[in-house]
């Protein structure tokens, strides 16, 4: 179930199906019928909301960072009236650094090799070696790749 995610959005319920089929005690089907009516069939999400099928890695430190260097110049808590300079300076810095195409991500090597990973796993999806995604699948966020 931890490699739901990143399948392409159309063959998630599929694959859920054969997992639903798959649950044996009281908890597992409890868990999955959650599951089902929350995130698969439409009760508050779609699978189309949640899957992340080829999509770069991210994570909110990019805001962060952002936040951070903003409380750096004008100080946290900063009224409204003081505030707006520096969102001012910052917007003609974004203009600057778009204008001249300056702008890149700073990756950290953790999320590059779960980046790495993923790019192996959806390969092997494609070349329909399901069975190895679906077992790999699930460790992409929860153990340190090497």
């Amino acid at each position: 179930m931890m490699a739901l995610q990143f399948l392409p959005a159309p063959h998630i319920p599929r694959a859920f199906e054969t997992l639903f089929e798959r649950a044996t005690t009281d908890a597992t089907r409890r868990l999955v019928d959650y599951i089902s009516r929350q995130w698969v069939h439409g009760g508050s999400f779609e699978p189309s909301d949640w899957s992340v099928f080829r999509q770069d890695v991210r994570t909110n430190n990019d805001l962060e960072g952002y936040h951070n260097r903003l409380n750096g110049k004008a100080g946290s808590g900063v009224g409204f009236y003081r505030l707006v300079p520096h969102l001012r300076q910052e917007s003609e810095m974004v203009r600057l650094l778009v204008g001249g195409s300056n702008l890149h991500r700073i990756t950290t090597t953790r999320s590059a090799k779960v980046q790495k990973f993923l790019v192996s796993l959806w390969d092997k999806y494609e070349a329909r070696e399901f069975s190895e995604f679906l077992a790999k699948g699930g460790q992409a966020y929860g153990v340190m790749l090497d």
